[in-house]
Formats: C-alpha cells, structure tokens, sequence
C-alpha cells in the first residue's frame, strides 16, 4: 500500500478518470526493468531499444556461424 500512496497511483488513477493527461512511466518487462513496478504501468509493452535490430541479428548470425564451422 506504501507504494501505491508513494508513487501517488490512487491520484493517477482519479486523473486519468477525469479524462487529464497522466505523465508515462517506464513499461517493459520488471524482469529487464524493476523500476516497472507498482503495478499499474504497462508491463506488456515492448522496449523498441532492447529488440536487436535486423542488421545486428543478420551481424550475430554471421559470427556464430563462423564459430560453428571451427
């Protein structure tokens, strides 16, 4: 209940209610990212940051392969 009352969650909640703006929090995985919790922020969401790009995917599949062949 601290955290609720901490993070003024209960007023978020009232402000979104009322149809304001409520300023984001950080979403993502709480395993990746503790700093999700209380609970009430989206923890569903994918950080487009921590997704490795296709060039970086196509770049790793290189060097593992060269590393399999040995």
């Amino acid at each position: 209940m601290k955290l609720v009352v901490g993070d003024n969650e209960v007023g978020n909640l009232k402000q979104a209610l009322e149809g304001k703006y409520v300023e984001p929090g950080p979403g993502g995985s709480p395993i990746r990212n503790p700093k999700v919790f209380p609970i009430g922020k989206n923890i569903h969401s994918l950080d487009p940051q921590a997704i490795p790009t296709t060039a970086a995917m196509q770049s790793a599949k290189i060097v593992v392969d060269r590393l399999i062949e040995r």
